[in-house]
């Protein structure tokens, strides 16, 4: 059985997301759609003790997108050079211009 290396493993390449922009996307990922949740729970329901709960996470979870998004933005960097090209076509450009959007906000 072949061994696979880890710094490729970690590393993006041409092929494929390392494992940390992998972390990165889907960390980001799930914490917005928590942000969204919340604000959805609080305009349906109001003053409620489950809307409470979710504002209460919101100033903590926003900070960790920011320094997630910051972390992100600088590894995205180190691996400029080696990470996969975006796909063609629409789903392409709705992926570079959805990221663009995200990093914009």
């Amino acid at each position: 059985m072949p061994q696979t290396d880890t710094r490729t493993a970690i590393r993006d390449t041409p092929e494929t997301y390392g494992y940390v922009s992998q972390f990165f996307h889907w960390a980001l990922a799930a914490l917005i759609l928590w942000q969204l949740l919340g604000m959805v729970v609080k305009l349906a329901l109001g003053r409620h003790p489950v809307s409470a709960f979710f504002v209460g996470t919101h100033q903590w979870v926003g900070t960790l997108i920011f320094i997630l998004v910051a972390l992100r933005v600088c590894w995205a960097i180190a691996n400029a050079g080696r990470r996969p090209a975006h796909e063609g076509g629409l789903m392409g450009l709705a992926a570079k211009v959805g990221h663009g959007l995200l990093y914009l906000l």
